[in-house]
């Protein structure tokens, strides 16, 4: 053990010889990383913190002057104070209403300038010997700066693009281009800086890098934090990024400081492996590229975000209802809490005659914490829930197309003539022959009708270049660079721009149904429509018209996901259903038509009515059960009279059995579960890992509830073993 303890004393002894500042980096990147945490988690208190680096800035000034009088560090240190002074005053004078920078990191950047003040006095010279001078190949700096640069500014953004092109709007010959200059630019004046440093400052500019490179690849793919997908601006999971653990903060310092060491293990003695390992690096990249191009919608890839203010051809054709025969509507709103409704039937009565026929059921489980792992349940019954699609041999995106081909074939089978508006997670494929409306083409038609400028190009396609950083910086800058969803370059006019072109996609398809319907169909009619106006971040304002200089609740970024929000968006999307369901009623295919609503999930804002026992009562269940209360809304045909709301215990999965009851089409050959008096489990699931590798492979781990009673009556949950 001592023989131990004295050879980590040489290692640590030569280490600090040969890296002298080792010690200076470690305190300066852990006491950022404290100082992020505290902010993250303690803001109201950060005000101590503040005073305590501020007193400690004075005390090391004092201490430099008292120690090297009037030298070459003083004068750096007397510079360091005077570029400082601008931050100062911001922060002094307006951190409260700053248009360009958030008052947090006006905080958090004051306090960085500070802790340099701090140790600035403790970095000392490095005195290289010459085993240690490093000499830099400019070839090798060339690759190096080459491959950090075409990871973080072409490589990622092109990637998290292909993963959904068709949100970004834009084809990938226009992306690649708009790549190629953001990369290209940092690219050539790095290397002019390069060429302009003397020998030693190109060996520190070239060593930064490639530590960035490393530390990119390790939080960016090993300690990738879970946030979900970008919805907008937001992250679907974003509560990973203000809930982070103060361990990862903590491991920024050893990991930051491990890795300058590495570096410079590199770059005295394995620089032929960085020779070689960038190349790779690149190749590899274009490799993975490559791949994922050709394993995209090739379509989507192509089409270009349209400015034609036009209806699309097909708007007509695809909404004909049957005077004579059966329509069919069901339609998915997304993350619509069940609750909502019955709120919105009792702060105004009108709804309930607007809504004539239907009957809610407030008591209705969802499936699945989020839309991806909810369908096959949805499309095709309790067979296909996710507890039992385990281990099946299928990817989640293989059950949720197999789920579909099931649900329209059946459609198809029964005589009607479908229509799809905004398939999700499956193709046109898989509704064999379903007219498919894309809501995003109806988008500048509604604009131009109802005096909505076009805004310009997708804001998405920059969040692209911020997502790659998030993703490759270290765990205590992605609270500074999300910024509460501002993304640092995003601030209140720009986020209310994104936020209102968010909304108005949503709500221009659905907001003119009553225009572009038409009771010109012979044939049974089945209308699918998946929307998303429900769905957070919220850009509905209290009078249901899109934000456009305040946002919806309170004039508060953070409650841009706020149950207030939430139900402004909610109430938009029963009014406008309102207005098509007028339609239907003037025209006479009111009574027979058979409508479902439905929300493949509630939302994140704790805010329905389930209440939860003692033993799970813990922020992990609380956050899953959040989602579990589903919206359903059912009309059959012929129904009349006010709103019915019933005590039947549903779940989505049994969308199949409702509609093969109402319906001559033979979904499911199970009972009506609203016949169904005897209690029964059902079962609601959340993901327990990054969600999205749900579509990617077969197993999937789940958290999972049984309800066996209410979902209301806290003694009917408890957790589900398989």
């Amino acid at each position: 053990m001592y023989n131990l303890f004295l050879s980590a004393r040489n290692i640590c002894k030569k280490t600090t010889e040969r890296e002298p500042n080792i010690i200076v980096l470690f305190l300066f990147v852990l006491i950022f990383s404290l100082e992020v945490w505290w902010m993250a988690n303690r803001t109201t208190d950060f005000k101590y913190a503040m005073v305590l680096v501020l007193s400690l800035s004075i005390l090391s000034t004092i201490f430099s002057l008292l120690k090297f009088k009037i030298s070459k560090k003083t004068v750096i240190l007397f510079l360091i104070w005077i570029f400082s002074f601008p931050v100062f005053f911001i922060f002094l004078k307006y951190r409260n209403h700053n248009p360009f920078i958030s008052n947090e990191n006006i905080k958090l950047l004051t306090v960085f300038l500070l802790n340099i003040i701090i140790l600035y006095p403790l970095f000392s010279k490095n005195k290289e010997t010459n085993k240690d001078v490093i000499v830099l190949d400019k070839s090798v700096a060339f690759l190096i700066i080459f491959a950090f640069l075409f990871f973080l500014l072409f490589y990622q953004p092109l990637v998290y693009y292909l993963s959904a092109p068709a949100d970004i709007g834009i084809s990938i010959k226009s992306l690649v281009l708009i790549l190629s200059v953001v990369f290209i630019i940092p690219f050539i004046i790095s290397l002019i800086l390069f060429f302009i440093l003397h020998d030693r400052g190109k060996v520190l500019f070239i060593r930064i890098i490639l530590l960035m490179i490393i530390s990119a690849l390790i939080f960016s793919m090993i300690l990738r934090l879970n946030t979900g997908l970008l919805d907008a601006v937001t992250f679907k999971n974003e509560r990973a990024i203000f809930n982070m653990p103060l361990v990862k903060y903590l491991m920024d310092c050893f990991i930051i400081t491990g890795l300058w060491i590495f570096t410079g293990y590199l770059f005295r003695k394995k620089i032929n492996i960085v020779r070689f390992a960038c190349p790779v690096f690149v190749a590899i990249m274009l490799f993975t590229i490559g791949d994922r191009i050709i394993k995209s919608d090739h379509k989507a890839l192509m089409v270009e975000k349209s400015t034609d203010a036009k209806l699309p051809d097909s708007a007509y054709s695809s909404h004909e209802f049957s005077l004579e025969g059966k329509n069919v509507v069901f339609v998915i709103a997304d993350m619509f809490n069940g609750n909502y409704f019955g709120r919105i039937l009792k702060e105004d009565e009108k709804y309930s005659e607007m809504l004539s026929g239907f009957t809610y059921y407030p008591d209705c489980l969802a499936l699945a914490y989020m839309t991806a792992p909810s369908f096959p349940g949805i499309f095709a019954g309790h067979d296909y829930m996710s507890v039992k699609l385990n281990n099946n041999g299928k990817t989640g995106r293989e059950e949720i197309k197999e789920a579909a081909s099931i649900f329209f074939s059946n459609i198809y089978n029964a005589g009607y003539q479908a229509t799809v508006a905004n398939p999700m997670y499956f193709e046109a494929s898989e509704t064999r022959g379903a007219s498919i409306e894309f809501p995003n083409d109806y988008i500048n038609y509604w604009r131009n009708k109802h005096g909505y400028e076009d805004e310009g190009g997708s804001g998405k396609a920059a969040i692209l270049f911020m997502l790659s950083i998030f993703n490759s910086a270290p765990s205590h800058w992605k609270f500074i660079i999300y910024d509460k969803s501002s993304w640092i370059i995003l601030r209140k006019s720009a986020l209310l721009k994104q936020l209102r072109k968010n909304a108005i996609s949503h709500l221009s398809y659905i907001d003119l149904l009553p225009e572009i319907s038409s009771t010109n169909g012979r044939e049974n009619r089945f209308f699918y429509i998946h929307n998303e106006l429900p769905h957070s971040p919220y850009g509905i304002d209290s009078n249901g018209n899109p934000v456009k200089n305040e946002f919806p609740d309170n004039n508060d970024i953070a409650n841009l996901h706020s149950p207030r929000a939430a139900q402004y968006a909610a109430k938009k999307f029963i009014d406008v259903m309102a207005n098509w369901f007028n339609w239907m009623k003037e025209n006479n295919v009111y009574d027979n038509t058979m409508i479902i609503i439905l929300s493949d999930h509630g939302n994140s804002s704790n805010d329905n009515d389930i209440r939860l026992p003692e033993q799970l009562n813990n922020s992990r269940v609380i956050d899953d059960t959040s989602r579990a209360q589903s919206l359903l809304l059912v009309k059959g045909f012929d129904a009349s009279g006010p709103v019915n709301v019933s005590s039947a215990r549903l779940t989505s999965a049994d969308i199949p059995a409702i509609l093969a009851a109402e319906t001559d089409i033979l979904f499911s050959s199970e009972k009506d579960p609203r016949q169904i008096t005897e209690e029964r489990d059902r079962i609601f699931s959340s993901i327990n890992e990054i969600w999205s590798d749900f579509l990617k492979r077969d197993t999937t781990k789940f958290r999972s509830y049984r309800v066996r009673g209410s979902i209301f009556d806290p003694d009917s949950w408890s957790i589900y073993k398989d």
